[in-house]
């Protein structure tokens, strides 16, 4: 019996010795997770690699960020027990000030946890970017399925998900009526804009650019507002399109 008790209490000597080696093991609350940052590969457009992204994540007593180089390799401590919210902003000083290309991110319920490693996306930058928002408001994200947020976004935000209409689907939130309408796109009108010939990229990366002949560009755009790179000439364009297709157009650059 004692020879019993002996090798048990032994074993349970091990046991709390690995524990307290182990630190943040086995009881942690958090756990590093690795970003991967999403790639240039938009053939032929001429536009550069950040020099450093801004983070923003969610974390166990709010939101967090920093600045990091686009060389280093980033990894986050997050807590165990909240969702993935991660955005990334492109930063470079080679950017003109009126085209700021729109933030990567990612969004996962805690039921989707799993891998060491977040792949950031140019599709999830806007549901990131905008639960981020919520949180830093003092709204509780995980009061909404944020798993179905992003999918909506996704469904209905169909290659321009930063057109979506924010004063609706915040209005929605507000008054607790959010359902998939609440994800609804600008209108597309008609528009003539007098862009110089050109190549013209929109802040969102993986929307179609905009090809100017001698006479602007011609076609349909979302109503709101708008910004557009040509990396050929290095000029931006800064473009807000009225209901019924009337355009303000500013140029910066040469």
């Amino acid at each position: 019996m004692n020879r019993l008790l002996n090798r048990f209490s032994f074993l349970l000597a091990v046991f709390f010795a690995a524990v307290l080696t182990a630190g943040c093991g086995i009881f942690s609350s958090r756990y590093p997770v690795t970003v991967v940052f999403p790639k240039f590969n938009f053939t032929g457009s001429g536009i550069d690699e950040p020099e450093v992204w801004t983070i923003s994540w969610l974390s166990g007593d709010g939101v967090c960020r920093r600045t990091v180089s686009s060389s280093d390799s980033v990894t986050l401590s997050l807590p165990k027990e909240r969702p993935i919210l991660v955005s990334a902003q492109p930063e470079s000083e080679r950017y003109p000030m009126l085209w700021r290309i729109k933030p990567a991110g990612a969004v996962a319920a805690i039921s989707e946890l799993s891998a060491e490693e977040i792949q950031l996306t140019w599709e999830d930058g806007f549901s990131a970017w905008y639960l981020l928002n919520l949180a830093e408001a003092g709204i509780n994200p995980e009061s909404i399925n944020i798993g179905r947020f992003r999918d909506a976004v996704g469904e209905r935000g169909e290659n321009r998900p930063w057109d979506i209409d924010q004063r609706k689907l915040g209005g929605n939130l507000a008054d607790g009526s959010l359902w998939i309408y609440s994800f609804r796109l600008s209108s597309l009108v008609e528009a003539a804009i007098p862009l110089p010939h050109g190549t013209w990229y929109s802040e969102y990366l993986p929307s179609e650019p905009l090809e100017a002949g001698a006479d602007g560009w011609n076609g349909d755009i979302g109503v709101g507002t708008h910004a557009f790179l040509c990396t050929e000439n290095g000029s931006a364009a800064f473009i807000e399109v009225g209901g019924s297709g009337e355009v303000t157009l500013l140029i910066e650059g040469p």
